[in-house]
């Protein structure tokens, strides 16, 4: 099923922690329109403008899908609302592009967080989140790190 011209359900709803341990990721018709309209939204307009292929690593997760992984159960991942994006152009990870060209488009998003990479916001995130939710789009930016191990965020 396709979300929008470059994306389809199976990429946003793929869960290798869901397969391995048996669990059924399918979302309800809810987190289907939501997935659709994050992909509507933002994640088709910035493929469009970058012109290369966008890869979810993650998209949609069920609670209990999400709980094991070790995330929250009020995550907007488990309503469809949320992805983490990658771009890889040449085996070299760029997804910096995705992150820029966000802002420079003027989507309106829920949240966006680059995730981990340098401190400085310099060469490339591993990757970014971002959230999507036409009733509370407050754009907020964060950039996640590690304090001795334990995930924190900062505003950017």
């Amino acid at each position: 099923m396709k979300l929008s011209k470059n994306f389809t359900l199976r990429e946003l709803t793929e869960s290798n922690t869901a397969t391995r341990l048996g669990i059924d990721n399918s979302p309800d018709a809810q987190q289907i329109s939501n997935l659709a309209e994050l992909c509507e939204n933002v994640l088709q307009p910035i493929r469009d403008r970058i012109g290369k292929p966008i890869r979810v690593t993650s998209g949609f997760r069920n609670i209990e899908t999400n709980r094991a992984i070790g995330g929250s159960s009020t995550s907007d991942h488990c309503h469809g609302c949320a992805c983490d994006v990658k771009l890889i152009v040449d085996g070299e990870n760029m997804s910096e592009i995705i992150y820029h060209t966000l802002i420079a488009l003027d989507i309106p998003f829920k949240q966006m967080i680059w995730e981990f990479g340098d401190e400085n916001l310099e060469g490339s995130p591993q990757w970014v989140h971002i959230a999507f939710d036409k009733m509370n789009n407050k754009r907020q930016k964060l950039q996640a790190y590690k304090d001795k191990e334990i995930t924190k965020y900062r505003t950017l």
